[in-house]
């Protein structure tokens, strides 16, 4: 009997097992399958500067002069901007290329008489300036491999904001709490004069140079004193500037040419647009296709804000001499506040010749000289838009100066302020 129920009970776990094995469902065309997911690869940490590249970027990009005599500077700087900038710029500056300077313009023949770049190791190198006794702007460029790869001004002229000699400086109190918050020169960058004397030939001498905001190098101005905010037919009739043989480098508009001529941010657009200032000192760069027509800015990049402002420092492209800066903001308010009248010697920041500017939307042309100061300050508003004070003269010939904004590609006048940094 026992047998009988061991052969059943066998029989019957056969039977269950080979119905399960048919029941059984498995579809593998539904598997779900989950495969292991790579972590991405932390971006790549930039290499810090080295510390004498860092330190190099402080160096100043324009240098005052007196007349006959040399300056000699350092060209590490190139490298430093050129290293600090390299995810911008998309390029590097070689220590194997050839090193040579040359003089880009200057506006007065023979201002400059000799320039010499000294034999030591590539960003060891040091540039050599010897002016003649005359006063004037030059513009001096490293170049790497025949290109070049940055610039210098040199402001040729026997004032010394420093110590009060051939001018003077002005203290100002922006919030009128009693302490004096700026020492502003008494003359626009590049100016001959103070423009004191009133007369025309003396204001032109007085307007000095035209900056686009945050770019280092400098463009002329108007030749005479137009009286009039007409635009067309546009005027590119700037001051003359020459090369080292004394021709003269002639201005082009919107044509390629020997002297200044507009480049417009869209033209070749594999190349970034720090770099073709760079590359280019005599260009006006025309913003193109970007928020506020930034000359800086482009598609795959936003408008740096840092470029005449470093966290609160004098930035790396500012254009002032050593000591002295692009003024900034302090105690919440604008540089000029309370700042109510100009163009006149008795003024409480001197005299403000009507310089004009370059229009943006007339490819870089010249307007409103004899009608309007205007003044670039080192920060931006909100909108990207650059500050600058307004100068102008009404119907009745008074002058109202205001904070006002305008893109950043248009050229203004600067008019320095002690560096407190």
């Amino acid at each position: 009997m026992k047998r009988l129920f061991l052969i059943v009970s066998l029989i019957l776990s056969t039977v269950c097992m080979t119905l399960f094995t048919y029941c059984s469902y498995s579809n593998d065309d539904e598997q779900v399958l989950h495969p292991e997911i790579e972590e991405p690869e932390p971006d790549p940490v930039p290499e810090p500067l080295p510390a004498e590249y860092y330190a190099a970027l402080s160096n100043p990009n324009a240098f005052i002069v007196k007349p006959g005599e040399s300056v000699t500077f350092p060209v590490m700087k190139a490298f430093a901007v050129w290293k600090q900038y390299e995810e911008v710029i998309k390029s590097e500056l070689s220590r194997e290329a050839t090193l040579q300077v040359t003089l880009v313009w200057q506006d007065q023949p023979a201002l400059v008489s000799e320039v010499n770049l000294s034999k030591k190791a590539k960003e060891y190198s040091e540039i050599t300036v010897k002016t003649a006794r005359k006063k004037g702007n030059a513009v001096v460029a490293l170049k790497s491999d025949d290109k070049i790869c940055w610039s210098w001004h040199l402001w040729v002229t026997d004032y010394d904001p420093e110590n009060q000699i051939n001018g003077r400086t002005y203290q100002w109190d922006n919030n009128e709490d009693g302490i004096s918050d700026y020492v502003w020169m008494d003359r626009n960058l590049g100016a001959e004069t103070n423009g004191n004397k009133l007369t025309k030939e003396d204001s032109l001498a007085a307007s000095g140079l035209l900056y686009q905001w945050g770019r280092k190098d400098p463009l002329p101005g108007d030749r005479t004193f137009r009286y009039t905010t007409e635009n067309y037919p546009p005027n590119f009739d700037s001051h003359p500037i020459y090369n080292m043989m004394g021709k003269i480098l002639r201005e082009t508009g919107s044509e390629t040419g020997e002297g200044v001529y507009t480049l417009k941010t869209n033209e070749d657009r594999g190349t970034a647009n720090l770099l073709k200032s760079i590359m280019n000192p005599m260009i006006y760069l025309k913003g193109i296709d970007v928020p506020y027509d930034d000359w800086f800015a482009s598609e795959l990049l936003d408008p740096d804000d840092t470029l005449w402002d470093w966290n609160g420092k004098k930035g790396i492209f500012d254009p002032c001499p050593d000591g002295w800066r692009v003024p900034a903001y302090k105690n919440g308010s604008q540089p000029w506040q309370g700042f109510d009248e100009a163009n006149s010697p008795y003024s409480q920041l001197g005299v403000f010749p009507c310089a004009g500017f370059r229009y943006l939307y007339n490819n870089g042309a010249l307007k409103n000289s004899g009608f309007q100061s205007c003044i670039y300050c080192a920060v931006v508003n909100k909108k990207a838009n650059a500050r600058y004070l307004n100068i102008h003269k009404d119907y009745l010939g008074a002058t109202k100066p205001k904070i006002d904004v305008t893109s950043r590609s248009t050229a203004m006048s600067v008019r320095c302020v002690r560096n407190n940094d």
